[in-house]
């Protein structure tokens, strides 16, 4: 619906919002988390790549802080492996080539030799640690597998395959054999990777994971494979898992093996002979990644992190995430300075810390909220729509929330806006309805017969004045919504967002394609502000 517009953060502070307001600066989110590896050693620790960052939790995954950046070095870890042996001892592999760090992440140093016996190029494309020697470490590139005894000092060629290694995989109790996946073929090596004795093509299209026991060896691409012999036959595992399932990663918790793939969470109990779908709480949804602690606790990462405590049976939510998620609408409230947002296939969610950790307010409410809007005076008071459902309402906080649709021509609403001094008082704004108020707190609503125009994209209230963004630039009643009039400068604009600046009252409209204007006379006229503004359009101003 807003796919050509861009973000501009999530909120900023009224007070100082508009200093230097022709003059753009970019800011943003750190990056999107990747994989996420746990502590063999220590229950509760896990740790999650970011491209250019390290993040760690100490608490089971509730909360996140970043252990390393590596932007100012142009450092990346695109994969990261913790050492089983010594887990203080992490390596990750980017475009950087390897890097390690022996304090739980806090540093990190290039580790990609030296003089001769350096690595020939900082394109490693796939990394495994000796779970028994956190010295010895395996990296492959351009098709040769090198390793290193002395923790990356030293890096030797230790034999050569015949195509781009992707998976690299190390037996947990006999670290001289090792696995390795190359498009559809499976290696295996019984000295360490100075020889390759068995070489099987499997009907996979591509092997994104192994998962290696003493008497079990899986490989998991579209579909999963077996082998009970140390790789020197394959048979096909993936009964009820499906040929077409695309597995990410294989986690062994005893007898029960979990694989996460494209469409959900899948649990063997029979070494992989079968498997059957893990429902709640995954509902289908792809799991990119599981690991499993001291503990035993299982993580599994979705659209959230998830937390299971009793080998899989069930799940709860151990953090809620941003990453790797597009966020629809945001609401802020100054009174508890709580920020709120609607997050695509996570519905609605709360931060009072600054959003390092955020909590969910979605039971019986849509995963598909856009519009977002808080009473303020009552911040218990939330209204979120749905364009297929309607308008919601909360009166506890976001506990339970009501459907709030009588009066209503059309559930697409992509617009609402609170009365600030009667806040019983609520603008809907309707696709192809126009303007829609009511004056009992969404009980029922009226449409204002005066507005012009037959889709509303946003809605703000200021002082008196009421804005409305539309296809057709921006309308502004100064009677409560009983008429409207246009100003110059936005004829045609489609105008996404608005916003005021308090000390000056000036108006500002992000638009779609047209960047940023803004009124310094409230709405007559409108001038673009866009110098230092990357791209062209403007979904949020806050």
């Amino acid at each position: 619906m807003r796919s050509s517009s861009i973000f501009l953060g999530l909120a900023l502070c009224a007070a100082g919002a508009f200093a230097g307001v022709n003059q753009w600066t970019q800011i943003g989110p750190p990056g999107f988390f990747g994989g996420v590896v746990a502590d063999p050693v220590i229950p509760g620790i896990l740790y999650a790549n970011s491209g250019s960052s390290i993040f760690k939790s100490v608490d089971a995954g509730t909360t996140w802080n970043r252990t390393f950046n590596g932007r100012p070095l142009n450092l990346t870890a695109d994969r990261l492996v913790i050492s089983r042996k010594s887990p203080t001892v992490l390596y990750a592999v980017g475009g950087s080539g390897v890097l390690r760090s022996t304090d739980n992440g806090a540093t990190f140093v290039v580790a990609n030799g030296t003089g001769n016996n350096r690595l020939p190029s900082t394109l490693a494309v796939a990394l495994a640690v000796d779970p028994n020697d956190s010295q010895t470490a395996y990296v492959d590139i351009a098709d040769h597998l090198y390793k290193t005894t002395d923790a990356g000092a030293n890096w030797l060629s230790v034999a050569s395959l015949p195509d781009t290694t992707h998976v690299l995989g190390v037996d947990p109790t006999v670290s001289s054999k090792l696995y390795a996946s190359a498009g559809t073929t499976m290696y295996a090596s019984p000295d360490g990777g100075r020889t390759w004795g068995s070489k099987t093509v499997l009907p996979l299209t591509l092997i994104n994971a192994i998962g290696a026991m003493p008497s079990l060896v899986l490989a998991g691409g579209t579909g999963m494979c077996r082998s009970t012999n140390g790789g020197s036959g394959w048979g096909p595992a993936d009964t009820g898992l499906g040929s077409t399932t695309v597995v990410f990663d294989i986690e062994f918790i005893g007898n029960t093996i979990f694989a996460a793939t494209d469409r959900g969470l899948y649990r063997s109990t029979n070494g992989a002979l079968t498997w059957s779908l893990v429902t709640a709480p995954f509902s289908g949804r792809a799991v990119a990644s599981i690991t499993i602690d001291a503990a035993g606790s299982l993580y599994a990462s979705s659209q959230v992190l998830y937390r299971s405590t009793d080998g899989g049976a069930t799940w709860s939510q151990s953090a809620v995430s941003l990453s790797n998620s597009r966020v629809d609408a945001v609401a802020f409230d100054s009174n508890t300075r709580t920020l709120y947002a609607a997050v695509a296939g996570q519905g609605v969610l709360k931060t009072g810390d600054n959003g390092l950790t955020w909590t969910s307010l979605s039971s019986g409410l849509s995963t598909n909220i856009q519009v977002l809007a808080v009473d303020p005076k009552s911040p218990s008071v939330m209204y979120a729509a749905d364009p297929s459902v309607g308008i919601y309402k909360t009166t506890d906080g976001g506990s339970h929330w009501t459907l709030m649709n009588e009066g209503l021509t059309s559930k697409f609403v992509l617009a609402l806006a609170i009365d600030p001094d009667i806040p019983s008082i609520v603008y809907a704004g309707v696709s192809g309805g126009g303007v829609f108020k009511s004056t009992d707190g969404g009980g029922t609503w009226v449409r204002s017969a005066g507005f012009p125009e037959p889709s509303v994209l946003t809605l703000t209230i200021y002082s008196l004045a009421i804005y409305a963004g539309t296809a057709n630039g921006v309308f502004k009643s100064s009677d409560a919504g009983l008429t409207w009039s246009s100003g110059s400068g936005l004829a045609s604009v489609s105008v996404l967002a608005i916003a005021v600046d308090p000390a000056s009252r000036t108006v500002f409209a992000g638009t779609d394609g047209r960047g940023v204007f803004k009124s310094i006379d409230g709405g007559a006229s409108w001038t673009a502000v866009n110098h230092g503004l990357p791209g062209d359009g403007v979904a949020r101003v806050t």
